[in-house]
Parts: structure tokens; sequence; C-alpha cells
């Protein structure tokens, strides 16, 4: 191939590329992408090391993703609210000045949380050491994310955001392949340490582009960290809405338990992939409705999910994991009234009503909790799981049909 015709195609590439981003749907094609990589790599885990492997890996990322978001204090939310429009006070730039020193304090105290709870989940240093380098990487991948939106730099945001778990999903592969012939409980804390260094290298990447700090910016900074603060009430209990199941369970059952509840999980929210794509309209205001559409694919992939669980689950993850046939049925329902869910709490937040989304989260997940109680088993757990996002839903959907901000202002 001469070099013009190299040039030709490599033109015609980046056009493909360019236009791909540039779609409508290019959010849900992100997350298509990512949650494909995410079902690949908890095979890989699940064949590589076994169900109480399996269970390790999901109490790392579980943990970790929940500190880590505790740290970002839900200002990645408030600078795409709050610094992206005509009437902001404040820049995208001025406003992660800003937000980064109180997220970096937090982090240092999600540190502390990472040592405490490894030492109640693992008898290996190096797997409570991965879990705080999540932790920490997680709070900066939160505010970086709102930072690219909030520049209106959306291109950017989808290429970046696919980038992890394409790069964990290289990792594990890797792992699996080269660490054949050790045990299990080494590449169980191996894999431990490649999640960890996915998400870690990204934020390393990108951090270059980022604004210079110079004199902290204050001006503006006052309604970021309020709003923030109400959001991140409303985003911990969205977090227990969404996680209650798994965060109950890594203190209730076994390791091999909590591997077959996370296998169905996995197939069972695939009906979920692109409902942050519903949540990121939402919030951006691009959306002011509900995307049935996506509502509609989502049932459809439900469907599948249902009929098909039998034969995928030993296809897919091996004859062993069969109880978690069960669990994917039950949590692919949930899954489409969560995609509902989750577009309605990016509506709220454009509209900036915070308190009102955490009311209908906390409720959720006082209905969670008192499902897990009264029904202590998985398919209990995961009917729970199901009950707090129909009940969610529903109160969004009436503070939804109250005015506007803007209308009671005027």
């Amino acid at each position: 191939m001469t070099s013009s015709h190299r040039r030709q195609w490599q033109w015609r590439l980046t056009g493909w590329v360019r236009r791909a981003l540039q779609h409508n749907r290019a959010l849900e094609g992100m997350l298509v992408g990512g949650q494909v990589a995410g079902v690949v790599a908890s095979v890989i885990v699940t064949r590589s090391v076994g169900p109480t492997g399996r269970g390790i890996i999901v109490t790392l990322t579980v943990w970790g993703q929940l500190l880590g978001w505790l740290s970002a204090f839900s200002l990645d939310k408030a600078l795409i609210v709050l610094a992206s429009r005509d009437d902001a006070a404040i820049s995208a730039d001025q406003g992660l000045r800003a937000v980064r020193p109180p997220v970096l304090a937090l982090s240092a105290v999600a540190l502390v949380g990472t040592v405490l709870a490894g030492q109640h989940f693992f008898s290996n240093i190096w797997l409570t050491i991965s879990m705080g380098a999540f932790a920490v990487a997680t709070a900066q991948t939160e505010i970086i994310s709102g930072w690219l939106l909030a520049r209106g730099r959306r291109h950017a945001f989808i290429v970046w955001r696919l980038f992890q778990p394409a790069l964990y999903l290289a990792i594990l592969t890797v792992l699996a392949l080269s660490l054949r012939s050790t045990r299990a409980e080494e590449r169980t804390v191996a894999m431990g340490i490649g999640a960890a260094v996915s998400i870690v290298i990204p934020v390393v990447l990108v951090l270059g582009a980022l604004p210079r700090r110079p004199a902290m910016v204050w001006r503006g900074s006052l309604p970021l960290l309020r709003f923030g603060a109400a959001v991140q009430t409303a985003n911990i209990l969205q977090y227990l809405n969404a996680r209650l199941d798994l965060l109950a369970l890594s203190l209730l059952v076994s390791a091999q338990s909590l591997g077959y509840y996370s296998v169905g999980a996995a197939l069972g929210q695939m009906a979920l992939l692109t409902a942050s794509a519903g949540f990121l309209r939402g919030i951006t205001g691009e959306r002011d409705g509900t995307d049935l559409l996506g509502v509609g694919i989502a049932g459809l992939l439900a469907g599948i999910v249902i009929v098909a669980s039998p034969v995928l689950v030993p296809a897919i993850f091996g004859p062993s994991l069969l109880p978690a046939v069960p669990i994917a049925r039950i949590l692919a329902i949930g899954a489409v009234v969560n995609y509902a869910l989750q577009g309605s709490s990016g509506r709220l937040l454009s509209r900036r009503r915070p308190w009102v989304l955490a009311t209908s989260q906390g409720v959720g997940v006082l209905v969670f909790a008192i499902g897990i109680e009264a029904f202590p088993t998985l398919t209990g757990v995961a009917w729970s799981s199901v009950s707090s996002f129909i009940v969610s839903l529903l109160i969004n959907q009436v503070a939804l049909r109250g005015p506007t901000e803007r209308q009671v202002a005027e």
C-alpha cells in the first residue's frame, strides 16, 4: 500500500469515527461498548478464579466505587448543571479548580475507609491497596467527566470513558492467559490489582489536559458546593438503591453465593445497557421527557435475557453457575424500570431539584431494606431491588409533573 493510499484510508477511518461520535445515539454506543466489555470481563474472571474469586473481585470494585463516589461529593453533577449554561456564574475550568481540593481531602478520608474495609474483607494487603487506588481514581474520574461535559466536550468524554473498560478487559485477558498455571488465590489478587490499574491509568493520562492550578478560585464555588451537598445525599441513596443488594449480600452470604448473585446481575442488567445515556441527556437539559425508544429497547433486551438465560448462563459462565439463572430473570425486569428511573433522575437534577430526587431514592432504599429483612434469600433480595426501583420511579414521575424552577421564578 502506497503512502497516499494509507493516508486516504486513515482519512476515511477518521471521518467514520467522527460521524459515529456525532450520532444522536453515540452515548448509547459508549455504554453498550462498556457493558459488553464488562460482561466479557466477568466471564473471564469467573472462568479463571471461580465464583469465590469473582465474589472477591466484586467486593473490591463495589466498595471501591462506593468510597470513590462519596469522595467526589457529586461535584461532577454540580459542574454539569451550574457551570455549563449561559447564565453560569463560574466557568467549567474555574469550577474544576474549585472542586478539586475538597475532592482530594475526601479521598484521603476514603483511604482510611479502604484500610478498615480491607481488614474485614481481604486477607491479602495488595487487595486492600488496590481498593484504595480504585476509590481515589473513581473520584477523579467523576469530576473529570463532569468537567468534560460542562465544557461541551462530549466526544472526548465518550472516547475517554470507553478506554477504561477496554483497558480492563485487556488486562484481565493477559492475566488469565499468563497465570493459568498459578493458584486461583494468586490469580484473584492479580486481577484485583488489574482492576485498580485499569481505572488509574486513564486518570493519569488525562491529567495533562486539565487546567493548571493557579490561585484558588472561590468566586462561584459556594453554589457548586451547596448543590453538590444536596446531590450527594441523593447520590448516596441512589447508589444504595442500585447496589444495596451486593453490599448487603457481601455481609450476609458467602463469597460463593455472592458470586452466583453477581453473575445473575451481570446478565440481568444487560437491559440497562444504555440507561446512563438517558441520565446524561436529562441532566444536560437535552431531553425533557421519557425516552420511549430506549425503554422499548430495554424491554426487548430484558425479554431476551428472561427467555435465554437458562442457556446463556451455563454456556457463558459454566454449568456450576446455574443458580444465577433466576437472579438474571428477576433483575432483567428491574433493569427496564431502572432505565426509566435513570432518565427521570437526570431531568430532576436539571431542574435543580436534588432534594426531591433524594426523597424518591430514600423511599426506594427503605423499601429495599424492608424487603431484604423480610426475604433474606438471593431471589428475595432480587425482587426487593425491583420493588425499590418501581417506588422511586413513581415518585419521580409525580414530581416531574410539577413546574420547573424557572417556571416558579416567573
